[in-house]
């Protein structure tokens, strides 16, 4: 079959034995890799170009692994939704929209709700709040940021309604989950 890529595209081949859940539940074969994934297969890549250690090569894969079993999986793969989606991340501490949304997938407001919902289970804005949630609590747990700073971070300029948000969202407030 006849393939071609941009002569700076990078692919990834690992062999392995078994696959994640999440591929091998899939009829996707091919999906958008997080921000996270991305950053540890640059990190590796330099990794293995210093030096070769068995020990260390097999933790790498083990967290390779545990990676991969967390990337999202959309039921029928549509590049609208997932420009969206990786827009969303780029973007988190911005004022996100439906109608900016609707810009970066070059549909209408009412077409992006529709698509988006159909592929995600979730709403735009449900899907962009849990977005934020998660990486609030990533940056509460793994970080020393003050609540303020945190809030700011995932696109909440007033910390009182970050903290009423993320309590509704995790039944705990930032600072307990902080704790």
């Amino acid at each position: 079959h006849y393939f071609t890529a941009d002569e700076h595209a990078k692919f990834v081949v690992v062999d392995l034995k078994c696959l994640p859940k999440n591929l091998e539940n899939s009829n996707v074969s091919v999906f958008t890799i997080s921000a996270p994934l991305m950053q540890f297969l640059s990190f590796i890549e330099e990794q293995l170009s210093y030096q070769r250690n068995p020990s260390l090569e097999q933790q790498m894969f083990s967290l390779f692994y545990q990676l991969l079993s967390e990337q999202r999986m959309f039921k029928q793969f549509d590049n609208r939704v997932r420009n969206v989606v990786d827009y969303m991340e780029a973007h988190l501490s911005d004022v996100l929209t439906i109608d900016s949304l609707a810009e970066v997938a070059c549909l209408s407001p009412t077409q992006l709700k529709t698509l988006f919902k159909k592929q995600t289970s979730d709403s735009v804005m449900q899907y962009l709040t849990n977005m934020r949630m998660e990486r609030a609590k990533a940056l509460l747990l793994n970080t020393d940021y003050p609540i303020p700073v945190v809030a700011e971070k995932v696109g909440y300029r007033d910390p009182s309604a970050f903290s009423r948000r993320f309590s509704l969202h995790f039944g705990l407030s930032p600072s307990n989950i902080s704790a």
